[in-house]
């Protein structure tokens, strides 16, 4: 009976230190690899439920989701010689073919198993590749404020660096997703100069409006002067077509001489007309009565 127990006991040890291994799981974001002798990739397989018999028999499980890390180097330079600081957000992932895999598990071991030891392998890559494309392009080009088709800008920069890291992270068995430029950090020189720059686009703007806003006054004014001079003309003819009227009746000047006078007579005023060649020898004021001359 003893025996029987310790030879038992013997069996579940063994079994527990031998390799064979039952359903063992490989998630939906994972690759399994196969070793059927505990340390050559016998097959790759997809996400499920696994079990071997084997004496050294092995499951790895290696991580295919998408990693995405932060880089960053303050001290790049632009082809224009401006100090600049550079800060990405790279985001890769293993490749899960199967020709893939086991290259990288097969060259880069630690890598294949572990996100952070991939991650530093990846940007180990990328430093070359942005004092590339940094001394490619000067800083205003890279900013997107260059003139005309000079601009290239974030988009466009993050796109170069993605194609020449991509042949880089290809030689790896990796899997480049996206680049995208966060922040182009540069000196305080240069924001000063750029400042100055956007000031002086604004005092061009603001004294082109002035100038535009003086040239429409000055538009309206010689519209209104035009007016005024057509209807100074237009009453010189009708002053003119009065003094003519005038001219050739007597009657209707002195008609008009009585109108003038009566507008500037106040209520009361008495007003003496005395036939020419009279001899006046008495003239009153007021209600007193007029004494014509005999």
């Amino acid at each position: 009976m003893k025996k029987n127990f310790i030879f038992s006991v013997l069996l579940f040890v063994l079994f527990v230190l031998s390799g064979c291994y039952r359903n063992r799981q490989v998630q939906s974001y994972q690759v399994g690899l196969k070793l059927d002798d505990g340390v050559s990739i016998t097959t790759v397989v997809g996400p499920g439920l696994y079990s071997s018999g084997g004496w050294f028999a092995d499951l790895v499980t290696i991580n295919g989701s998408n990693i995405t890390t932060a880089w960053n180097d303050p001290s790049l330079v632009t082809r224009d010689k401006q100090p600049i600081g550079l800060t990405m957000a790279i985001s890769f992932a293993r490749k899960r073919d199967s020709e893939s895999i086991k290259k990288l598990y097969n060259d880069y071991h630690t890598e294949a198993l572990d996100d952070t030891a991939l991650t530093t392998l990846v940007l180990s890559r990328v430093p070359s590749v942005a004092k590339t494309i940094t001394t490619k392009y000067t800083l205003d080009q890279m900013l997107g404020i260059a003139e005309g088709a000079q601009a290239v800008g974030r988009e466009a920069t993050a796109k170069e660096v993605f194609d020449l890291l991509k042949a880089e992270t290809d030689k790896l068995s990796v899997e480049l997703t996206s680049v995208q430029i966060s922040d182009i950090a540069v000196s305080d020189e240069f924001n000063k100069a750029l400042n100055a720059k956007a000031q002086a686009q604004i005092n061009i703007e603001v004294a082109q409006q002035q100038t535009k806003l003086i040239t429409e006054q000055l538009q309206q004014e010689k519209a209104t002067t035009q007016i005024e001079l057509e209807k100074a003309n237009r009453e010189n003819l009708v002053n003119e077509q009065k003094a003519k009227a005038y001219e050739e009746s007597p009657q209707l000047l002195q008609l008009r001489m009585m109108e003038l006078t009566a507008q500037i007579l106040d209520e009361g005023d008495t007003v003496i007309y005395v036939p020419e060649g009279s001899n006046i020898t008495s003239v009153l004021t007021g209600n007193a009565p007029v004494i014509p001359a005999n």
